[in-house]
């Protein structure tokens, strides 16, 4: 099993921590209030569960390569790629929901889908995938599914 950690943007992750230190801190006010428990407790609780959920996040993103399979950790979160419905790998930069910790990442292409990932070792995170995946060849920075000949 090979395990890549994802990237790190200082900006992303800055903001995240604090949102964390935002929920950390709207919920000890909730909780130290004067409104009725019944409003308390759900409302406090939820903004704790968020920074706990926005801690795991910034702690637990990481990618595996391991038994034709490309798992993707991003805290409370998991993705499953088979290696065999990988049809490539990409640069990308884009800004949508992704899990991965950076800008800088790479779009991982199936038939039904394509999920953005960040990893610190892009070229070693590539060539792991094509050792593993003999169908896809190495192309620079790209991952491209060899198409059979005919």
């Amino acid at each position: 099993m090979t395990v890549f950690e994802s990237k790190r943007d200082a900006a992303l992750v800055g903001l995240l921590y604090l949102a964390a230190i935002a929920a950390l801190v709207g919920g000890v006010v909730i909780l130290r209030g004067s409104a009725p428990q019944v409003v308390k407790l759900p409302a406090g609780s939820l903004l704790i569960g968020g920074m706990l959920a926005i801690l795991w996040v910034l702690n637990g993103t990481q990618y595996l390569i391991h038994r034709g399979m490309l798992t993707i950790h991003c805290g409370p979160f998991r993705y499953e790629v088979p290696l065999e419905e990988i049809e490539s790998v990409v640069p990308a930069r884009d800004s949508l929901y992704a899990p991965a910790l950076s800008r800088d990442r790479l779009a991982v292409h199936t038939p039904g889908r394509e999920i953005q990932i960040s990893p610190t070792d892009r070229h070693g995170f590539l060539e792991q995938l094509a050792a593993s995946a003999p169908e896809l060849q190495l192309e620079g920075e790209r991952l491209m599914r060899r198409r059979p000949t005919t």
